[in-house]
């Protein structure tokens, strides 16, 4: 997932932070992005990790007074916003200041992004939010194929290391062992039999003497 920082350098490097810098603010997560409409309700959907796009002229609709300022700062400060984006307009200049002296009162992240179109200005951080999450993911999916492929040469090498343990203690040339016993017992079996192949023809022998 994208961070505040991330969106920042790469969307708006030239924002101007409104009140004191938040303490780990540019290591928040940003999952989405809403933008503040000119109607009740003014946001669609507002949770943690939306950044929100707040334009003047829309502002001054929905908050004309002191009061209604407040109730918006504090709002988006129980939905735990990463950071508040003030857009200029033609008009709301004043009521767009006192949102941002409101929200950063209660702790939150001020940009204020001089004139732009919150339309344009949404589609663009979708657009980066939606692309760093398929490079995410892309990464991912290399990062498991190495290990895929790491595990599958760690257990070649346990292979060949087992099957030099069982050959262990043989010569050069030698078979192992295992071979080498059935081998043995081979050529017992073949010099018994030569033996006693041997000794019935001496008895034999020993038989013609005597009828001799």
């Amino acid at each position: 997932m994208a961070t505040l920082g991330d969106l920042q350098r790469a969307m708006f490097p030239t924002a101007r932070l409104v009140g004191p810098p938040v303490a780990g603010a540019p290591d928040r997560d940003v999952g989405w992005v809403r933008v503040l409409k000119a109607r009740v309700p003014a946001f669609e959907a507002l949770d943690a990790g939306d950044v929100a796009i707040i334009a003047g002229p829309a502002l001054q609709v929905v908050a004309p007074g002191s009061g209604q300022i407040h109730e918006l700062a504090a709002a988006l400060a129980r939905a735990r916003v990463p950071a508040v984006l003030l857009v200029e307009g033609d008009g709301g200049g004043e009521a767009l200041s006192a949102l941002g002296r409101a929200a950063a009162d209660v702790g939150l992240t001020v940009l204020n992004l001089g004139r732009a179109d919150p339309v344009a200005l949404e589609r663009g951080v979708i657009g980066f939010l939606v692309n760093r999450r398929a490079e995410l993911d892309r990464r991912r999916t290399r990062e498991a194929g190495a290990r895929d492929r790491h595990a599958g040469a760690a257990g070649q090498r346990a292979a060949l290391r087992r099957e030099a343990r069982d050959r262990r203690g043989c010569r050069v040339g030698e078979r192992p062992r295992a071979r080498r016993r059935a081998t043995r017992r081979g050529h017992d079996d073949v010099d018994r039999t030569g033996a006693a192949r041997r000794a019935g023809g001496r008895d034999r022998g020993r038989r013609y003497d005597r009828v001799a």
